[in-house]
């Protein structure tokens, strides 16, 4: 689940990571994460963390032009996906072409540094 496995491998481990405003995090930051994560030996859980951080950008950056992603996402100031750039392939992952669902993206909530003037229940998606 999307959800518990966001929560326990980055909210919950990387609380100084999180807290920083998404335009500001770098690959090689994202990277330890998942090396981390696979240093347990869970190396598809690692796999599926970088993507879940990758859709997220991702969807951070089709904001105008995907109707599914709320205007109020380009006060996040995205500009890249550094998430993309992490090379992992562990436990039979590959990279596909997809962004978080509706539900996923509300998976952030209490997680994410807004900017100024915005609220999370302004980012909220209606599926």
């Amino acid at each position: 689940d999307t959800e518990n496995l966001l929560r326990k491998h980055l909210f919950e481990r990387s609380p100084e990571l999180c807290a920083k405003p998404a335009a500001q995090v770098t690959r090689d930051e994202l990277a330890s994460v998942v090396s981390a994560i696979d240093a347990t030996g869970k190396e598809r859980t690692a796999g599926k963390v970088r993507t879940f951080i990758a859709a997220a950008y991702q969807a951070a950056l089709t904001v105008g032009k995907n109707a599914k992603v709320p205007a109020s996402f380009k006060g996040f100031g995205i500009q890249f996906n550094p998430a993309r750039d992490v090379d992992y392939k562990g436990a039979g992952i590959h990279a596909r072409e997809r962004t978080l669902a509706p539900r996923e993206l509300g998976l952030v909530e209490g997680h994410a540094v807004l900017p100024p003037g915005v609220s999370f229940h302004s980012l909220s998606i209606e599926a």
